[in-house]
């Protein structure tokens, strides 16, 4: 499964917006498709599972 760390705190049904950097290597280098599911870490050790928008 692909995954993204956060240098932020999300908890559940939070939106979040890649900034360029992530989104680049989200898309372009581990090529990710439109609501394919990936895990989320974040800054405070937490875990969270997503899908991918846009």
């Amino acid at each position: 499964m692909k995954q993204v760390y956060l240098d932020q705190s999300i908890s559940v049904n939070d939106v979040i917006c890649l900034d360029t950097k992530q989104a680049h290597h989200i898309f372009d280098v581990l090529r990710t498709t439109q609501k394919e599911k990936i895990r989320i870490i974040t800054k405070n050790s937490g875990v969270f599972f997503g899908h991918v928008e846009n």
